[in-house]
């Protein structure tokens, strides 16, 4: 996509004809149909009630009423626990609306002859996890997706590939590119979000810095990389020698990415996740303080 010429200097013009490219000449005017459409939606009430201010998090507290009533929903109760702890982070805008995010549990599949294998419902790639259900997700054999690990090196276009063909349900919208890394962790449930208040420091020129500070006793702190193959390889690496070092992750931090959280109960996961978030929101405050002036009443 090239530059219009018109954004620079303008020629001269008869008078009274009006440019046809004048919205997004000189002054961009925000009512353009053109600018509005680049805008994104604007929550529902609901999703606006729970976010209020920097990175709110999300205003309704875990229920568990709720977390049975998914549960018991769904064939698969730990599918319907998914469902419920992701939409409540999908409730928040500060955690998803920018690139969104990605969830999974781990489970087990039964296939119509009765064999049962091991399968990583993951999201799709598209699904919007406020309004997520089971069609978001895919099942994809965990055990073979975890073999695809072993490799050296793999083409992002290839992983998809494969991991289209390891879809236990034909019609299952594709998995997410962050498939593996989900698969590669061992706990049951895993949260990936892009906060807002998480990227607003892992972005930063003194990210590493600032990081390590936030969350490097619990979490383990990753370089960036690509999303794909490459990523989910960096990450065993990491976590294998973290391991082997004494320590346990809660969580990993993915500069210029996002924040992980995982646990083997849906409601720690997202408690997790949310408490990690919250560390950067508390240390972005001071400097999103606004004073403002005194006013004077007329002399």
């Amino acid at each position: 996509m090239s530059i219009s010429p018109a954004c620079g200097r303008q020629p001269a013009r008869a008078p009274g004809l009006r440019c046809p490219l004048r919205p997004t000449c000189r002054r961009r005017r925000l009512s353009s149909p053109a600018i509005l459409a680049q805008r994104p939606a604007a929550p529902g009430p609901a999703r606006r009630a729970a976010h209020v201010g920097w990175g709110a998090m999300p205003a309704a507290a875990w229920s568990a009423a709720e977390a049975r009533r998914f549960a018991a929903a769904h064939a698969d109760p730990l599918v319907g626990l998914r469902i419920y702890s992701s939409r409540r982070l999908g409730a928040d805008p500060g955690l998803v609306l920018h690139g969104g995010g990605n969830t999974s549990v781990k489970s087990t599949w039964a296939d119509p002859l009765g064999a049962t294998r091991p399968v990583l419902w993951v999201k799709g790639s598209g699904a919007d996890l406020a309004t997520i259900d089971a069609r978001g997700f895919a099942p994809v054999d965990l055990e073979a997706a975890r073999r695809l690990l072993a490799l050296e090196r793999m083409g992002d276009a290839a992983m998809l590939a494969e991991l289209r063909r390891l879809r236990l349900d034909a019609e299952a919208p594709t998995p997410s590119v962050e498939t593996l890394l989900h698969a590669s962790l061992p706990f049951r449930f895993v949260d990936h979000t892009h906060a807002d208040d998480a990227l607003a420091i892992l972005t930063a020129r003194d990210a590493t810095r600032r990081a390590e500070d936030l969350w490097g006793e619990d979490h383990l702190l990753v370089p960036w990389v690509m999303p794909g193959f490459d990523l989910a390889r960096r990450v065993v690496d990491l976590w294998t020698r973290a391991v082997a070092n004494g320590r346990r992750p809660i969580g990993l931090i993915l500069l210029r990415h996002g924040v992980f959280s995982f646990a083997d109960d849906a409601r720690e996961s997202c408690e997790r996740m949310l408490a990690a978030v919250a560390r950067a929101r508390r240390a972005r405050a001071p400097r999103l303080a606004v004073t403002r002036p005194e006013r004077r009443r007329p002399a």
